[in-house]
């Protein structure tokens, strides 16, 4: 009776082949196919190729070096043409003198979508007065309304902070002479008023201070006829004051007496 030829069943799915004999004795696993090679990087855009270009290849010096892979060309963003918080001349130049002094340390906020900036619309417009061919950046992806709500946020949670006018003024009186031109450039006598004491308008909750620059006074003189001319004019000067009460102005009597070895002194009134 003839044998029955045994058949091999097919291998479970997923099973790995077994490996093949060949004529050197040795044994060689199957070929299998190449992976598919990736698909082609999508096309960059100019802007795109101009920022790798910046932090690979520019040196920017008035950039810290950690910050410098941030950097971008300043000809590719534009300043936010709905920014409530204006810059004018004398904001620019503070800015720019503490970039000019200090470099950039921090990146502005832009938006990638429209390349418009955020946070740091006056950094980049000092940037440009430098001469700065690019600033560092940190890029977001923004809606119309998170744009304009993180510019509102970011101007007015700057607002809201307060001085500590005794350690300011601490500190100015140390540094301030080795740097005249950079605080004077930042304004920071006008927190102080002619006395030496912190402005009106400022916050309370903070102890007062003497200011590090030298205590003035300013004012006006004006030539009156006669004793009754001076109180007519102290009136409607005080009637003005009363009707403009924003404007913090005093005004007071000022009476010059005229000798004739002694030329001319002057003494304030009692009454104001």
């Amino acid at each position: 009776m003839p044998k029955k030829r045994a058949t091999k069943k097919p291998p479970p799915a997923g099973a790995k082949k077994p490996s093949r004999r060949t004529k050197g004795g040795f044994y060689e696993s199957p070929t299998t196919a190449p992976p598919p090679a990736p698909p082609p990087p999508p096309p960059v855009s100019d802007f795109a190729a101009a920022q790798f270009e910046s932090y690979t290849m520019v040196a920017a010096p008035w950039i810290v070096q950690s910050l410098r892979p941030l950097a971008v060309p300043v000809d590719g963003l534009e300043v936010d043409p709905r920014n409530a918080r204006t810059h004018d001349e004398a904001n620019l130049k503070a800015i720019a003198a503490s970039l000019h002094r200090f470099g950039q340390r921090r990146p502005i906020v832009v938006n990638r979508k429209n390349h418009q900036v955020e946070a740091g619309n006056g950094t980049l417009l000092a940037a440009r007065a430098l001469g700065w061919s690019h600033i560092a950046v940190v890029w977001v992806e923004d809606d119309p309304a998170a744009q304009t709500g993180f510019s509102i946020a970011d101007n007015r949670t700057a607002e809201l902070a307060a001085w500590d006018d005794a350690l300011l003024a601490e500190l100015l009186d140390q540094h301030a002479p080795a740097a005249p031109d950079l605080f004077d450039d930042l304004l920071m006598a006008e927190l102080f008023d002619p006395a030496g004491k912190p402005a009106k308008g400022k916050k309370k909750g903070t102890p007062e201070a003497q200011s590090p620059w030298p205590s003035c006074t300013y004012s006006v003189v004006i030539d009156c006829r006669d004793e009754a001319d001076q109180r007519d004019l102290l009136a409607r000067m005080e009637a003005f004051e009363f009707r403009h009460s924003s404007e913090g102005r005093a005004c007071r009597l000022l009476t010059s007496i005229v000798t004739a070895n002694q030329g001319a002194k002057s003494r304030e009134s009692s009454d104001e």
